[in-house]
């Protein structure tokens, strides 16, 4: 009868790893005697050997030999596979700030098991210290140990960075004044994120005031929380200075006439505006009217408003005089005769311009003659119009009259004889010069001819006066010598 013997066993795969392990007893299914009734393990005789931690295929023989001596074999497979575990994580880049968080699951990717399962993030050990709070490098360890005692790490590098959100004030300078205005936002250049990028500047919070109409140093202070919690402020600082705005007039002095003008620029000094430029004579208003034809005081008000709404005001005056300008004459009286003579300017004593400065003779013109060899009255009139247009004219009244010189003799009788003298004098009655004023026998006086005491006869003697003027006037007087009657 034939043996009933038998034996059985089956491949198997396992997971290399430190851990792993085999015993030929893990393949090993059933073996029967020749009977068929079972048999146990311990009678099975194995042959090959398996590296439960390397990979491979390993062929294992096992034999059962019954009470006949008939041996049963049976030769099986036992492949050690790699392990597919495996955990993935990813990098990760943080702002550090108060609101910031970080969890382990965050830079977790997936992990799987021997078999390529997916495990979840609870089977994985995680190694980390993570400070969200401050800058720097952290290394978190993902770690997961597989049936086969497989543990590979992987690692997640988590950048902290610090935040780059930054608030950009600008100084700024301003003019105080009534129309000056000032807003927070005129001072906030820029606003950064967390990232660095610009945001709308009406994000920052600002605190401080600025009174733009009180000159002064002012600091508004910008604050600005990110979106990680960080606070960030800065400072601007605000200058409101006073106008250089100015405004300074001077009194005007005018001569009245008919070519007269007056200007406003006449009485505009200097004028600044806020900056303390020149400012044109047509952005002042001049309150006041003058009238330059017309001697008198005229009050006027000049005024100025800055650029920032400051009104600058200053009083002045127009003073308009009458002219200086005069001219003063005299009137004359001229002796007709061949040596009189007249100029034209004889009979102007002054003359003098619309200031009052004096004049030349070549200044004033004059209209009319005077013949001083031709009796008669003339006129002679003064003529002189000032830089204003002012026309001065001033007459002189030249009178040529007839000399009054005359000269008198008188006759006389004289006795013959050696003891006879005759003086020229003693004939000479009296004279007068042109202006009928009595001259004495002197030098002025000239006669013509002599008297001869000793010879009886009639002589004539000829008495003659030279006036100023040349007018010559004359007389004779009859000496009659006569002989003695002794």
């Amino acid at each position: 009868m034939a043996s009933q013997g038998s034996i059985n066993a089956a491949d198997s795969t396992i997971v290399a790893g430190p851990t792993a392990q085999w015993s030929a007893k893990d393949n090993f299914l059933t073996a029967t005697d020749e009977h068929g009734n079972s048999v146990d393990f311990s009678q099975v005789q194995t042959s090959g050997t398996v590296d439960a931690k390397t990979p491979g295929v390993y062929p294992i023989t096992y034999t059962y030999t019954d009470s006949q001596g008939t041996p049963f074999t049976k030769t099986i497979n036992v492949t050690v596979v790699a392990s597919k575990e495996g955990v993935v994580t990813k990098d990760e880049t943080l702002i550090a700030g108060p609101k910031t968080q970080w969890q382990s699951k965050d830079d977790f990717v997936s992990a799987a098991d021997a078999d390529g399962n997916a495990v979840d993030l609870s089977q994985v050990a995680v190694s980390a210290n993570v400070d969200t709070n401050t800058p720097g490098k952290y290394v978190v360890t993902y770690t997961y140990t597989d049936k086969s005692g497989n543990a590979i790490p992987a690692t997640a590098e988590v950048t902290v960075l610090k935040s780059k959100a930054a608030v950009v004030p600008q100084d700024s300078t301003l003019i105080a004044g009534p129309n000056t205005m000032w807003s927070s936002k005129d001072n906030i250049a820029d606003l950064l994120d967390e990232y660095g990028n610009s945001i709308d500047t009406s994000q920052a919070m600002a605190s401080g005031s600025v009174n733009p109409q009180k000159p002064g140093t002012y600091s508004v202070t910008y604050s600005y929380t990110d979106g990680q919690g960080n606070q960030v402020s800065n400072v601007a600082t605000i200058t409101v200075v006073a106008s250089q705005g100015s405004l300074t007039t001077q009194t005007v002095n005018l001569v009245a006439g008919p070519q007269t003008q007056w200007y406003k620029q006449q009485n505009l000094k200097s004028a600044t505006d806020e900056h303390g430029h020149p400012v044109n004579i047509d952005q002042i208003t001049v309150t006041g009217t003058v009238n330059p034809h017309q001697a008198g005081t005229y009050p006027l008000t000049y005024s100025y408003t800055d650029g920032q709404g400051n009104t600058f005001t200053q009083p002045t005056e127009v003073i308009v005089s009458a002219s200086k300008a005069k001219i003063q004459t005299m009137d004359e009286t001229i002796v007709a005769g061949p040596q009189s003579r007249w100029s034209s300017y004889d009979n102007m004593v002054k003359a003098t311009d619309e200031d009052g400065n004096p004049l030349s003779a070549n200044q004033v013109m004059v209209t009319g003659r005077a013949h001083p060899s031709k009796v008669g009255t003339y006129t002679i009139t003064y003529s002189y119009t000032d830089g204003q247009g002012n026309p001065i004219t001033q007459p002189a009244t030249v009178k040529v009259v007839q000399t009054q010189a005359s000269i008198s003799t008188t006759d006389s009788t004289l006795i013959a004889g050696p003891n006879t003298k005759w003086n020229p004098a003693s004939n000479f009655a009296g004279a007068k010069d042109k202006d009928g004023n009595p001259v004495s026998y002197s030098s002025q006086i000239s006669t013509n001819g002599g008297v001869d005491t000793e010879k009886p006869n009639t002589y004539l003697v000829t008495y003659s006066y030279q006036d100023e003027a040349g007018n010559t006037v004359s007389s004779t007087a009859k000496i009659t010598v006569v002989a003695s009657q002794g």
